[in-house]
């Protein structure tokens, strides 16, 4: 078993960032992120690295921006994505789907980039779980 981490490349934590020791869900992170432009929930790229070099982890995508899915901005959403990802020498080939809204052009478009597993309108949301 693996436990896939998914990352939206253009929320990583710069290395100066003082990361908060507090542990909030993904959805607080990500509103307070929007709110305030401040990366202290996220993980850094060395975070991110240690966790893609762990045995039973692996490091997924999940876009550059976190945005809704708009069509005409997708081609370059991925670009960005995958360009962070070469920078850090990471090859995901796992990809969820901001907000679980899963496209077939999309999705197309990412397999032609590589990656192989899709988590979309069929992944449990952890708030469901609890």
């Amino acid at each position: 078993t693996c436990k896939i981490f998914f990352i939206s490349t253009g929320i990583v934590a710069d290395k100066q960032i003082k990361q908060s020791s507090e542990f909030i869900d993904c959805y607080k992170a990500h509103a307070y992120y929007l709110k305030t432009g401040d990366t202290k929930y996220y993980m850094n790229w060395s975070q991110i690295k240690e966790i893609y070099n762990t045995d039973k982890c692996a490091i997924g995508g999940h876009s550059h921006h976190h945005n809704r899915v708009n069509i005409k901005t997708v081609l370059k959403d991925t670009r960005l994505m995958m360009s962070s990802f070469r920078k850090q020498n990471i090859t995901p080939i796992d990809f969820c789907f901001p907000f679980n809204e899963e496209h077939n052009i999309y999705r197309a478009h990412l397999e032609d980039t590589g990656f192989k597993n899709f988590y979309g309108n069929d992944r449990v949301d952890i708030d469901e779980i609890y």
